[in-house]
């Protein structure tokens, strides 16, 4: 049986080179008070997701645009809203002062997700945003000890989130989950032109309203 609480915590054990775990740090260019609680607490609330859904889309890290900022896969802040709806949720926060807010594939990924009759949990392989060195707020292309260290996380996910369908969000998270020995369906990632691929894509796995 899945348990946020322990989840919340196993993603709080996370640490790694220039990763930037969004549940216990803080950014000193973006983040407000309490940036890591809050940003927890979205999670908490968004976890519920997990028990109302028999599939996840399983992504391969976050940007610095989107779960670093909010604590959600593939949600920046202006989205944050539209994800409560969606799925019926309670208030979230925004966690951050500065910075930009929208991130286009989180555009893509809850447009395309809102027109599903029950829509599917999102995560990420590596829940921690992977940033360049000494320069955080960047995209870093993951390594091997990324997945090492994220490993427990995405399996602990997996094994009692109760799942019969997983979706793979690029050749990357379906390579990396078929060696975990999960089955799974690519889609193409939505971003660099993928958009429309992706879209039709999804709308062929789910029943849309």
């Amino acid at each position: 049986m899945f348990d946020r609480y322990k989840f919340i915590e196993i993603l709080k054990s996370i640490e790694g080179v220039n990763l930037f775990n969004p549940y216990t740090d803080t950014c000193d260019q973006c983040d407000g008070e309490d940036a890591a609680k809050i940003r927890e607490n979205n999670l908490l609330e968004y976890l519920k997701v997990v028990d109302s859904t028999n599939s996840i889309i399983v992504g391969e890290a976050p940007g610095y645009l989107g779960c670093r900022r909010t604590g959600l896969p593939f949600t920046d802040n202006d989205h944050l809203s539209i994800v409560q709806r969606i799925f019926g949720l309670g208030e979230m926060k925004q966690a951050t002062i500065t910075g930009k807010n929208r991130e286009n594939s989180a555009l893509f990924m809850w447009r395309t997700i809102g027109r599903l009759k029950k829509p599917p949990f999102v995560w990420n392989l590596i829940p921690l945003h992977p940033y360049k060195r000494d320069k955080q707020l960047s995209n870093r292309t993951p390594i091997k000890k990324d997945y090492h260290v994220s490993n427990i996380a995405i399996e602990y996910l997996l094994e009692n989130g109760g799942f019969d369908k997983i979706i793979a969000v690029g050749r990357i998270a379906e390579k990396y989950l078929g060696e975990m020995g999960y089955e799974c369906t690519y889609v193409r990632h939505p971003s660099h032109g993928g958009s429309g691929i992706f879209k039709e894509a999804i709308l062929r796995e789910f029943d849309t309203k």
